[in-house]
């Protein structure tokens, strides 16, 4: 891949979420400060606090929208686990850990050497070998607006269930090939 590539790559991503960045500002207000709405049935409108309940799509938009990358190539492809796809093998809950959103900072901080980058800038051995371990990890460098978006107690952008429809499509596929 070229420099030129990655800088269409990365510009088109930044576009993506620069535009769900303003949707979510405003779903974000309302869930803070709630909005009033009216009730049938009853006489005072009342207060709602909207929450996303998981984001939806088929399999290449889901990884789109989480920020992970997917492919062969690609070690840590699944968007809610650990789990290692070069390796293979059974999935093995204590080791295949759940995403969480403690690599956000990290991910935040490696978008500036990735930027810096492909403006041109100089990486030290550090910065080259962290952006490399955020890769293996299968995340994009790039601040994703849905890290902020109100998912509720207990849930986030790494917390949705798959997609089912191309999971089930694909094992029949697999199963009609054996």
């Amino acid at each position: 891949q070229t420099k030129s590539e990655a800088n269409i790559r990365w510009f088109k991503k930044k576009i993506f979420y620069t535009f769900w960045g303003k949707v979510l500002d405003k779903i974000n207000s309302a869930a803070n400060s709630g909005i009033l709405v009216k009730v049938l049935g009853m006489k005072d409108p009342q207060a709602i606090y909207p929450r996303i309940a998981f984001h939806a799509g088929d399999d290449p938009a889901q990884h789109e929208v989480v920020g992970i990358k997917c492919g062969s190539n690609v070690k840590h492809g699944c968007i809610r686990c650990m789990y290692n796809f070069r390796e293979g093998g059974q999935y093995k809950r204590n080791i295949h850990n759940l995403r969480n959103l403690a690599e956000i900072q990290n991910i935040r901080e490696c978008e500036e050497i990735f930027v810096n980058s492909l403006k041109g800038g100089k990486c030290n051995r550090a910065d080259n070998k962290r952006l490399q371990a955020l890769e293996e990890k299968g995340y994009h460098p790039i601040n994703n607006p849905f890290f902020n978006a109100p998912f509720g107690i207990d849930n986030h952008i790494y917390n949705t269930p798959v997609d089912l429809m191309n999971t089930i499509g694909i094992t029949m596929d697999s199963n009609n090939n054996r």
